[in-house]
């Protein structure tokens, strides 16, 4: 190679931005899906979205433990960072929900799933982007667990897990209809409320305030405050 030929690599190598070699941040994955707009029709008539808003957020650290602590699970570093939220709005600018991908470890690799939250933070339906356990095709199929799943919020999706975390509870087998469901079957249904209730607990942490101030999710309901009472004296 010619000293010419050198000098010119040299000065190319001189050049390129750091971030261009940087590897990854591991412990903030990026849980996008680049295919998002291919989910809404599963849970929207096609007529009724005219444009799709995307929000970035980030879950810090702070808040990964609030979640951890709120919900009772178990939450890995790696499993909360940046996330996206994807609003449909109709002509009106109107939302009719909001679609969340979340992902957590399973026993064959990362378990991916789209839940579709209504405007007061309860699962209005879900689907499943990546599961490589047998029981995939079992999930898609089951119509009656997706109405009995819709409506239920954190709480109540915490309620059906025992207090690990890692199995279902007496009170979410019996409320889901799995008693005579297979071990597989029922795994795949912890990953559902496990992923559901997460998506729930971050949109409202990264995005509630916000979300809340252009419409997008209902008010919160007035807290009521506790009536006085006192005793009359004679």
């Amino acid at each position: 190679m010619t000293r010419i030929g050198l000098a010119f690599l040299c000065a190319l190598a001189v050049t390129v931005p750091a971030t261009a070699l940087q590897q990854p941040d591991r412990t903030s994955p990026f849980c996008s899906y680049r295919s998002y707009k291919r989910l809404l029709p599963r849970f929207l008539p096609v007529d009724s979205i005219a444009d799709v808003r995307v929000f970035p957020g980030r879950i810090s650290a702070a808040q990964r433990g609030e979640i951890s602590r709120d919900l009772a699970l178990g939450i890995g570093r790696s499993e909360l960072g940046r996330h996206m939220l994807y609003v449909p709005v109709d002509a009106k600018g109107k939302a009719h929900g909001l679609l969340r991908i979340h992902s957590e470890p399973g026993d064959h690799g990362l378990v991916f799933m789209a839940v579709f939250l209504d405007r007061d933070l309860r699962v209005s339906d879900y689907s499943v982007i990546q599961y490589r356990g047998r029981a995939k095709a079992w999930l898609q199929g089951r119509g009656d667990l997706g109405r009995r799943v819709r409506g239920a919020d954190s709480k109540t999706l915490r309620s059906w897990l025992d207090a690990t975390g890692g199995v279902l509870s007496p009170t979410g087998i019996a409320a889901l209809g799995l008693a005579e469901s297979s071990t597989a079957e029922r795994r795949i249904v912890v990953h559902l409320v496990r992923i559901a209730a997460k998506a729930i607990a971050t949109t409202e942490r990264a995005w509630g305030t916000r979300m809340r101030a252009l419409g997008y999710l209902a008010p919160r309901p007035p807290v009521e405050e506790a009536e006085e009472t006192g005793c009359e004296q004679e």
